[in-house]
């Protein structure tokens, strides 16, 4: 859905920069984690114990309440504080002050950062890029892959299976990726 928006919304070459900038950012990413040895942050404690209800002589009902109690007490402690984080940023912060940190100096850290932090989806965030957009069509697209790469609501997600140190390299990986392909875009826009 996000793709299909994309496309629908904006020119073909900023939807092609951003289907490229998201595959790359993938590839490099995973690439460059891997070559860092990163696995060695995962919390194997955690994952064994998740795994272990499998092999549970529970019932097939008990073993579903217990992932139904699991994913509404993840929800309501982690995912919920990112959507009313970003609720709270889309619908308090006066669009002028967008405008101006649009065109600033620090517009690609600051819309890395910004979207880094906000939990949502395509849709929601639509009118903000489509005014970065009108200023700056290379940080509408940093600022769109950092919304949609990463968020606070998956740094306490992944929280419950990485290490500290894992979860900042990968968030620092993914952002930087984000703010290199914002920079990039300024030569092609």
């Amino acid at each position: 859905t996000a793709l299909s928006t994309i496309f629908a919304s904006f020119d073909l070459k900023f939807a092609l920069a951003y289907t490229v900038s998201g595959l790359a950012i993938c590839i490099l990413s995973a690439t460059l984690l891997s070559a860092t040895h990163s696995d060695r942050f995962v919390r194997l404690d955690k994952l064994q114990v998740e795994h272990h209800h499998h092999h549970d002589e529970n019932s097939v009902g008990s073993r579903l309440k217990k992932a139904i109690c699991s994913a509404g007490l993840t929800y309501k402690s982690m995912v919920l504080f990112g959507v009313l984080l970003s609720a709270a940023l889309e619908s308090f912060v006066p669009q002028g002050i967008i405008e101006r940190a649009l065109t600033g100096a620090w517009a690609l850290p600051l819309a890395t950062i910004v979207g880094g932090c906000l939990h949502s989806d395509v849709f929601s965030i639509l009118p903000i890029v489509q005014t970065a957009y009108a200023y700056s069509p290379a940080v509408a697209l940093n600022f769109l892959l950092s919304v949609m790469l990463f968020s606070i609501a998956e740094w306490a997600l992944l929280s419950q299976a990485f290490r500290g140190r894992l979860i900042a390299r990968y968030c620092l990986t993914l952002l930087g990726l984000a703010l290199a392909a914002g920079v990039i875009a300024l030569f092609l826009f």
